[in-house]
């Protein structure tokens, strides 16, 4: 009993003694700083991944020597880093947006007064989601257009080209009409 009660009257004070400060392995305080900087590594990964896919399609371009199938694969490996930029590009502003969906202002309601109501958070998320489409039809319209100018008398090129331009024109006119159409819908709905 001696021996038991003097290891527990003594172990407080060894403790106090001999404490060992563990650094914090991930450099960050918040969670959200961790993710940034996460998100940012990557970013420089697809950055590179890119540029290496758009080295290899110009290598299997100039080698091509007339096969289809290598220019086809050169044009694969393009377009595939070119979405693979934009993504890397656009991936901060779809999170923010995505994290200004589900909280006002992006930052977490104190109490429950302050939480978006559900039409709120559906108006955010078709608003979001109407940009996307309007802002892809913008990008459909530039790439018909380069399309178009590197067509070099093509005529299925040219066609391909028109075409694409016409649905990219339609595309922006639909979202367009979409967020004035929502925007008045929800005026009606809330009186």
């Amino acid at each position: 009993m001696i021996l038991c009660s003097t290891v527990f009257v003594i172990s407080p004070v060894m403790a106090e003694d001999y404490t060992i400060a563990a650094q914090n392995p991930i450099g960050t305080e918040e969670i959200t700083d961790f993710l940034q900087g996460i998100m940012a590594h990557m970013q420089s990964i697809i950055a590179f991944l890119a540029v290496l896919f758009i080295i290899i399609g110009g290598v299997l371009y100039i080698t091509a020597t007339g096969n289809s199938g290598r220019v086809t694969a050169a044009k694969i490996c393009w377009t595939g880093a070119l979405i693979g930029i934009a993504i890397a590009a656009a991936a901060p502003t779809f999170l923010k947006e995505i994290k200004n969906i589900a909280l006002r202002d992006g930052n977490m309601p104190e109490t429950l007064d302050e939480a978006l109501t559900v039409k709120e958070i559906v108006t955010n998320t078709v608003n979001f989601l109407l940009s996307i489409f309007g802002i892809l039809s913008i990008i459909g319209l530039v790439v018909s257009g380069v399309i178009y100018l590197v067509s070099f008398g093509n005529p299925q090129m040219k066609e391909n080209a028109k075409r694409g331009v016409t649905y990219s024109i339609a595309g922006v006119a639909i979202a367009g009409a979409a967020v004035v159409l929502v925007r008045q819908i929800i005026v009606l709905i809330t009186g």
